[in-house]
């Protein structure tokens, strides 16, 4: 992947907007988490891709009492209360 260098200004809150085509890029959508990192002078941000906390599935994801679960989970759990 080639590097791309972008100088942006840091407002005076500490804050700075990335490129609307990175964020494209690597579908981090309004209200998505992103994880940082630092180290070696660097600091990295990865877009946070939810699973599942029982199968660890990234697919059909919704959320019930903060945790995220996936919709084949959620339906085993509905067969067990039967």
């Amino acid at each position: 992947m080639e590097s791309t260098k972008i100088i942006k200004h840091v407002d005076r809150l500490g804050r700075f907007k990335l490129p609307t085509e990175w964020l494209n890029m690597y579908d981090i959508k309004p209200n998505s988490k992103v994880k940082l990192t630092r180290g070696m002078a660097r600091i990295v941000v990865e877009p946070v891709e939810h699973k599942c906390i029982f199968c660890l599935s990234s697919e059909n994801i919704h959320t019930f009492k903060d945790k995220f679960i996936c919709n084949n989970c959620s339906k085993e759990i509905k067969e067990l209360k039967k």
